[in-house]
């Protein structure tokens, strides 16, 4: 390996620019751009309150997920809830066309069999519990992501 293709694999590339620079500087040749006030910001950046977190939760399961940066983690989620109801949904659309047949016809003692066959289906409670789960893994999420504080080793 020549000292040329050893020097091209170190370099990385420039945040701004995506010209390809030593990992040490400061400046990009380049763009000039400030890289130590780049990466300071991107370090310091600032991590969404719990509140407002579990507030996008509840707007939107798996948003939380999304905004603490775990993208895929919180369109899993989303998709799981949105599956779940969506499964309970086309399996009682049948049973609110014979309501509503029953109900325009008279026949109110047939009701009954149509509430049991309603309560008796899991997918919306399974909706239900993927979105309470939505709630309890932001939580871990947040607390898991608070900066460690400095344990240096006493010896």
């Amino acid at each position: 390996m020549t000292n040329k293709e050893k020097t091209c694999h170190e370099r990385v590339k420039c945040p701004f620019c995506a010209e390809l620079i030593m990992p040490e500087a400061l400046k990009c040749p380049f763009c000039r751009s400030d890289l130590v006030k780049s990466s300071l910001r991107q370090q310091n950046k600032p991590q969404p309150a719990l509140l407002w977190v579990m507030f996008y939760n509840l707007l939107c399961p798996g948003m939380g997920a999304w905004k603490l940066g775990c993208k895929i983690r919180g369109t899993l989620i989303f998709l799981a809830v949105m599956l779940c109801f969506l499964i309970w949904a086309y399996q009682m659309v049948p049973v609110m066309q014979q309501l509503g047949i029953d109900i325009s016809k008279g026949r109110i003692h047939s009701l009954n069999s149509l509430t049991a066959d309603i309560e008796n289906n899991p997918w919306l409670d399974v909706s239900f519990y993927v979105y309470l789960f939505s709630f309890i893994d932001v939580f871990f999420l947040f607390s898991n992501r608070r900066k460690p504080s400095d344990t240096g080793s006493a010896q």
